[in-house]
C-alpha cells in the first residue's frame, strides 16, 4: 500500500489526512491545519509546527 506521501507524489493529487500521531503526519505533509473546537487554530507550511513543538501545543490546548 502506499503512503499518503508517495501516493500525493505520484498521483500529482492532494491527499487530507486526519491523524493524532503528530510526527507522522507532519513527516508526511507539506502543509498542516490544525483544528481545535472546529475552528483551524493552526495553517501554514508543516515545516514550522515540525521546528517548534509549541505551535502544536498551543493550537490543540491554548495554551
Amino acid at each position: 500500500m502506499p503512503t499518503p506521501r508517495n501516493l500525493a507524489d505520484k498521483a500529482n493529487v492532494a491527499v487530507v489526512l486526519v491523524e493524532q500521531y503528530i510526527d507522522q503526519a507532519l513527516s508526511a505533509a507539506d502543509d498542516a491545519v490544525v483544528l481545535r473546537h472546529s475552528r483551524v487554530a493552526l495553517s501554514g507550511p508543516a515545516a514550522a509546527p515540525r521546528a517548534d513543538r509549541q505551535q502544536i501545543q498551543h493550537a490543540y490546548f491554548g495554551r
